[in-house]
């Protein structure tokens, strides 16, 4: 399980660009995580978007705290 979950997180953090969007530019939502993943960046709450949905994938379960 830990080694599902550390190679979803490194998909994650190495092959989506981070952008830093100031919160009124956000609008505090999240894009569905298949336009991050077309896209090629997201912000870091979209980012655990597309991190939990690829868990969900594989039947595991990812949450923030």
């Amino acid at each position: 399980m830990k080694e599902k979950l550390r190679a979803i997180y490194e998909f994650v953090s190495q092959k989506i660009a981070t952008v830093d969007l100031s919160i009124d530019r956000r609008a505090f939502f999240a894009r569905p995580a298949s336009e991050i993943l077309s896209s090629g960046y997201a912000t870091p709450e979209d980012k655990f978007v597309v991190f939990s949905a690829l868990a969900q994938a594989v039947k595991l379960r990812a949450r923030a705290r």
